[in-house]
């Protein structure tokens, strides 16, 4: 993580607003078109979940599936609606296949292989053939975003989805 990371005055705007709605202080945030993507560190994750709880829609869904699930999709539809954007909330880790991980939303079933050849380094994301239009995202937005983290975070080459 030696990269430095240079932010537009938007980006700075749009972390202000979701410390602002979150209490939360994102690490990172990247706007692509009409995308937003938030990184927050891990540590920050039990925060977030207790500043959520006044969120109606979190209140109605607690018992609807894991509690940072049901917070992560209801503050993303919530900043959707603030922002008139598509939020994602991406959870970081020091760990280049978690975080891919997070970043994808994969499933269970999906799987993420780290490969060394010769000086090059890449990530092979095996996801199911009908998730795979989602991986990538419309016009590959989502593959070009996840590439550019994984170079700076990581010192990852590439990412090849398959």
């Amino acid at each position: 993580m030696s990269r430095e990371i240079k932010l537009t005055a938007d980006e700075l705007m749009l972390m202000s607003m979701f410390h602002t709605l979150t209490g939360i202080r994102p690490m990172h945030c990247i706007l692509e078109d009409n995308n937003v993507f938030y990184i927050i560190d891990k540590e920050d994750i039990p925060k977030l979940v207790a500043e959520s709880r006044h969120i109606p829609a979190v209140r109605k869904n607690m018992k609807k599936g894991s509690i940072e699930k049901v917070v992560f999709r209801e503050l993303m539809k919530e900043l959707n609606k603030t922002l008139r954007k598509n939020v994602y909330i991406i959870k970081f880790s020091n760990d280049p296949v978690d975080f891919l991980r997070n970043f994808f939303m994969l499933r269970y079933d999906e799987t993420i292989d780290l490969v060394n050849r010769g000086s090059k380094r890449y990530a092979v994301v095996k996801v199911l053939p009908r998730r795979r239009g989602f991986v990538i995202g419309r016009g590959g937005f989502r593959a070009k975003i996840a590439r550019d983290l994984a170079k700076k975070y990581f010192n990852l080459d590439t990412i090849l989805i398959k």
